[in-house]
């Protein structure tokens, strides 16, 4: 009797592609991963894990991508002779997903992307931003700020016309090596102020090659004003799984990443969700970002992105099985809908549990924290995070497969002599400390499911 199909997993931004792995191997759900790498590139704390492991070698799609796409499909042609048929696929980043995206027409044959009714299509119209603006944006919905598209200097003077002050702009699409980023230090936005201002930074993006999208920007005052909201969607375009996040720490703020987030609930967004994937038509795992108008007090939708957000392995520590119901999903195993949708229960939200990203924090350590004298030992950095919460979970964090974790911390602490001083083992490495925290876990997800 043949197993049971696998998932492809695309090897992208580490902590997401541990997350979607280890989260997968916990339910017992096979997978293959496909992975690459490059000359300087950071460690793969994934690699020290038990759950992972190298199935396929692809070029850099950045450096090499006729190679990468020749070996994607010819990989894609062996996995069709094995199960025969294409294989769900998961990019756990952007530039793995724009791949996909930019080479649907080679790789559909061989891969299918989450998105479609049918899983056939890769979705490029929710892809592109401003493809997407214009599908949420139909029969005068007011569900997004105004967005303009700059695809030339010859966009610029009419978006200079037309948008109001402060706007922010952002790239269309994402390229392979996250060249926006790099141009704008991690920002994943720019804010203006004025015309001159916007009309300098345009130019300048144009003539380095960048498609752009130009939106009025939100004004919003608190972190609760700025939620993500993340949805499981059946063929129906029913949400069957909700939850939502705080981002209490941005970096680089404010258009960066979230290095600090808070599993919440905010149950008032779920009708604006529900509208927003029936405009898309969507099926699968997706992320909506909300943020509260200061002006009108109404919720925007700024942001879509289509693939596993960064920290999903969070999220399915406390029985919110996105990656599950997906595989079910895909496998026709869902049951009908009964109405009834999953969301983290009263017990999981009183304990108020963050994921932290420590090696996104030490980065920009000195930039963005508050020092002291005494903010050079390992005590203080913790003691700093337990203002956020008593229930603090980290990416690579497991009482069951601990050495990522450790290599992480070890090397981080190494290249961060600031915060080397303190006993930071009582904290990561203590075996009561982490069997608790587990057995914390299992007792919240009795009471939720």
């Amino acid at each position: 009797m043949k197993s049971k199909k696998p998932i492809v997993v695309l090897r992208g931004n580490d902590i997401c592609f541990h997350g979607i792995t280890k989260s997968l191997a916990k339910s017992g759900i096979p997978f293959i991963t496909v992975v690459f790498t490059w000359d300087g590139a950071k460690s793969w704390w994934s690699e020290e894990s038990r759950f992972y492991k190298s199935d396929i070698k692809i070029s850099n799609p950045f450096t090499h991508p006729n190679e990468a796409l020749l070996q994607l499909i010819k990989n894609g042609e062996n996995l069709i002779s094995e199960w025969g048929e294409p294989l769900l696929t998961l990019p756990s980043s952007d530039t793995n997903l724009m791949f996909f995206l930019n080479n649907e027409k080679e790789l559909n044959p061989y891969f299918r992307l989450m998105g479609d009714s049918e899983f056939t299509s890769f979705r490029n119209d929710v892809g592109h931003k401003y493809n997407c603006y214009e599908i949420l944006s139909s029969k005068n919905s007011k569900l997004c700020p105004k967005t303009k598209r700059c695809k030339s200097k010859k966009d610029i003077d009419t978006i200079l016309k037309e948008i109001q002050y402060p706007a922010i702009f952002k790239p269309s699409t994402k390229d392979y090596g996250q060249s926006f980023y790099a141009k704008y230090k991690g920002s994943k936005a720019i804010e203006c102020n004025n015309k001159e201002e916007l009309k300098n930074n345009l130019i300048d993006c144009i003539n380095s090659n960048f498609e752009l999208i130009v939106q009025e920007k939100v004004i919003f005052d608190r972190v609760e004003d700025e939620i993500p909201f993340y949805a499981y969607v059946d063929q129906k375009h029913n949400i069957r799984i909700a939850a939502t996040g705080i981002k209490e720490l941005i970096q680089p703020y404010p258009f960066g990443t979230a290095n600090i987030l808070r599993l919440s609930w905010h149950p008032e967004l779920l009708p604006i969700a529900e509208k927003v994937v029936k405009k898309l038509r969507w099926r699968g795992i997706l992320m909506i970002e909300f943020i509260r108008d200061k002006k009108d007090k109404k919720w925007k939708v700024i942001e879509i992105n289509l693939r596993p957000w960064l920290f999903i392995g969070f999220y399915e520590l406390f029985g919110l099985k996105y990656l599950g119901t997906l595989y079910d999903d895909w496998n026709q195993n869902l049951k009908e809908f009964d109405g009834k949708i999953i969301c983290p229960s009263k017990e999981i939200i009183k304990k108020s549990p963050i994921h932290v990203d420590i090696n996104g924090i030490i980065k920009n350590w000195q930039k963005q924290i508050p020092i002291n004298k005494n903010s050079e030992n390992f005590d203080f950095f913790y003691n700093w995070l337990k203002k956020y919460s008593d229930f603090i979970t980290y990416p690579y964090f497991d009482f069951d497969d601990q050495d990522p974790a450790i290599r992480n911390l070890s090397e981080i602490f190494s290249n961060n002599n600031n915060l080397v001083q303190g006993n930071i083992e009582k904290y990561f490495f203590n075996p009561s400390l982490l069997k608790n925290l587990t057995e914390e876990y299992k007792s919240i997800n009795k009471n939720e499911l």
